[in-house]
């Protein structure tokens, strides 16, 4: 049995060679600020396999739109249905590959108060510094955003639950997804404005170069296509 280790990027893959003709690569994500724990206890990032160079990466997803269903692949949009011709070409020059749904909601469906809309705004500069400083990196405006563990979707859901007015019921049907690599994640905590408008460029900045708060919130920027998998009961 020969076994090798691969390098690849949030990866460690070791290759075991049991036979000629025969091997399985089994690979493990890795963090500089989540060690995984092989043996004896939980592993917080996932166990990532590879058979016959086919990947397997598993994630949890909380959908709020109650949009998604069993067999449904996630793919990327280049012609969203509100663009015009000058939006299409401004569009494939800047992400040349498309959006996702959450890049369709917040660069080209109407936005609420848009002069008042935090949330437009930060994942605006989020795109710009990506652009400008990262462009190595997977844009928020082209990603399915997913978490790593179960608990990890059930405690999103709960935080948002706490965020509503009293009484308020969140519709949000958590699902097990599938992705290739490469994938993206950091700490949604970083995703915030400031005091000062030179805050918001630093703390954006924090969350592509993956420097964690002292409580972080990982969240996982998937590439699609995305395969959806089933849903769980929250």
């Amino acid at each position: 049995m020969r076994v090798a280790m691969i390098p690849t990027l949030h990866t460690f893959c070791l290759l075991v060679t049991c036979a000629p003709a025969v091997s399985i690569t089994v690979c493990y994500q890795y963090s500089r600020r989540f060690p995984m724990q092989i043996a004896g206890g939980q592993n917080p990032r996932g166990l990532l396999c590879y058979h016959s160079g086919m990947p397997n990466y598993y994630y949890f997803h909380a959908d709020r739109s109650s949009g998604l269903k069993p067999g449904q692949v996630i793919t990327l949009n280049t012609t969203p249905a509100r663009f015009n011709t000058d939006r299409s070409r401004f569009l494939a020059s800047l992400l040349p590959d498309g959006i996702t749904q959450h890049g369709i909601g917040y660069l080209v469906e109407p936005r609420p108060q848009p002069y008042q809309d935090t949330n437009g705004l930060l994942e605006v500069l989020a795109e710009w510094i990506r652009q400008a400083r990262y462009p190595q990196l997977p844009s928020r405006l082209q990603s399915f955003f997913a978490w790593r563990t179960l608990s990890e979707a059930r405690s999103f859901v709960q935080q948002s639950a706490l965020g509503q007015p009293a009484g308020t019921t969140i519709d949000s049907t958590i699902w097990e997804v599938e992705a290739d690599p490469p994938i993206f994640e950091s700490d949604m905590r970083r995703l915030q404005l400031g005091p000062c408008w030179l805050d918001a460029f630093i703390y954006l900045d924090s969350y592509w170069r993956q420097d964690y708060t002292a409580t972080p919130i990982i969240e996982v920027l998937l590439k699609p296509p995305v395969r959806i998998l089933r849903a769980i009961t929250t």
